[in-house]
C-alpha cells in the first residue's frame, strides 16, 4: 500500500509543480474542445431521465467504398506531388502529430510502423482522414457510455444496450448497377 501512495504523491507533485504555459492545450481544435465542455459543466440542465426510460437510438452511417482504418500502405501512397498522405497529415496536424509521437514515447520516426505502434498510426491518421472512422469511434463511444450509465444504475448493460442503442453501416453504391439490369420494383398489391 505504501507504493500505491508514493505514486500518488509522485503524480500530485507533478501536477502541482508543473509550469502554467505546459498545461495549457498547444491546437486550436483542444482549446475549443475544453472550454465547450468546461462551458458545459456550468450549463444549468435539468436531471436526465434514468437509463431505462432514455429514447432508443439507431445510427445508420452511409459510406461508398471508403475503408474504416486506412492501411500502411494507403499512408505510403504518394499522390501525384509525390506526398505520401501520411507526409500530408503528419504536416496538415503538426500539433497532434507531435502530441502521437510523444505520448506513444517514439523518438525514431522510422519506427511508426513497428508492430508495436503500425496500429495506433493507422488509427491516428484514419481519425484525421476518415469520416467514417470517426463516425465509428463515435458510435462505440455512445455505446461506452451506456455500458457505463448501466453500470452506475446497476443495470444489465450487455441486454440494455441492445435496446439503447443500434449502429450499422449502409452501402452506398447506388450508381453501380445499370438500370436495363435491375429488377423492377415491386409495388405491394
Amino acid at each position: 500500500d505504501a507504493a500505491r501512495v508514493t505514486k500518488i504523491l509522485k503524480k500530485l507533485n507533478g501536477l502541482l509543480s508543473t509550469p502554467q504555459r505546459e498545461t495549457e492545450p498547444r491546437g486550436h481544435e483542444a482549446t475549443r474542445r475544453l472550454t465547450f465542455f468546461v462551458n458545459s459543466l456550468l450549463m444549468d440542465l435539468p436531471p436526465p431521465p434514468p437509463v431505462e426510460a432514455m429514447v432508443s437510438m439507431t445510427t445508420l452511417t452511409p459510406f461508398y467504398a471508403e475503408d474504416v482504418i486506412l492501411s500502411k500502405s494507403d499512408l505510403l501512397a504518394k499522390n501525384s506531388d509525390g506526398v505520401t498522405t501520411l507526409l500530408y497529415l503528419q504536416t496538415l496536424y503538426k500539433a497532434d502529430w507531435e502530441n502521437y509521437l510523444e505520448r506513444r514515447k517514439i523518438t525514431d520516426e522510422s519506427i511508426i510502423f513497428r508492430s508495436e505502434h503500425v496500429l495506433e498510426t493507422r488509427l491516428w491518421a484514419s481519425f484525421r482522414a476518415q469520416t467514417l472512422a470517426r463516425t465509428v469511434e463515435g458510435m462505440m463511444h455512445c455505446e461506452s457510455a451506456l455500458r457505463l450509465l448501466a453500470r452506475l444504475e446497476k443495470l444489465n448493460a450487455s441486454r440494455l444496450n441492445k435496446r439503447k442503442a443500434n449502429a450499422g453501416n449502409t452501402p452506398g453504391g447506388y450508381g453501380g448497377t445499370s438500370t436495363s439490369m435491375a429488377p423492377p420494383a415491386m409495388v405491394p398489391s
